[in-house]
């Protein structure tokens, strides 16, 4: 893994997901102008999703320094369809708010460490007069918070945050509070500082 995997698996832990489905139906073929009945046609990407135009740009840009491939972008996604970067990417990053880690290969490599950080910054983090991460996934956090007292960041951890809606999960918001506000800019160099 190198820096820039570990910054797009940072960005898809946070606001990435998984879709790998089977459907039936009618297609077209348009070289035999015919329509015939296709039985479990297979639909599978990986997806980022993110309302900031400048992000999605950087996330296509990443992709494309590592794979040599650039992926569609939409008003607020960027889809990856081809299936060999796709089974790359899922050897680092499980799918699922629940279900996401820290890599391992992030855990065991200082380098990779404030990459991967940055992108799961950009994706679930915010600044105001301390930095904030929010997730539903409680040991995901906790692996980040080890990440940052790797890099010497203090944090802590707070909640769960329960809401009235009773189909949502509990949230999770891991703190740095404002003393290391300033190193933690210098150490992550985050693009967008929310």
């Amino acid at each position: 893994m190198n820096e820039n995997q570990a910054e797009i698996v940072g960005l898809l832990c946070a606001e990435g997901n998984y879709y790998d489905k089977r459907s039936s139906g009618w297609e077209y073929h348009c070289k035999r102008r015919k329509s015939y009945w296709r039985t479990n046609k297979r639909t599978v990407y990986i997806q980022f999703c993110n309302y900031n135009i400048q992000l999605l740009k950087w996330f296509q840009y990443l992709v494309k320094e590592v794979y040599g491939f650039t992926p569609n972008k939409q008003w607020d996604r960027v889809r990856i369809c081809k299936r060999a970067i796709i089974t790359d990417l899922l050897q680092y990053y499980k799918p699922g708010g629940l279900n996401w880690r820290v890599p391992k290969e992030v855990m065991d490599n200082k380098q990779l460490i404030p990459r991967f950080i940055r992108g799961y910054f950009e994706g679930d983090g915010c600044s105001s007069r301390d930095i904030r991460f929010s997730s539903i996934n409680f040991s995901a956090l906790q692996q980040v918070q080890y990440l940052l007292t790797q890099i010497q960041i203090d944090s802590n951890i707070q909640g769960p945050y329960i809401s009235k809606n009773p189909y949502r999960k509990p949230n999770y918001l891991l703190r740095i509070k404002s003393k290391h506000k300033q190193l933690f800019f210098e150490i992550i160099k985050p693009f967008y500082r929310n």
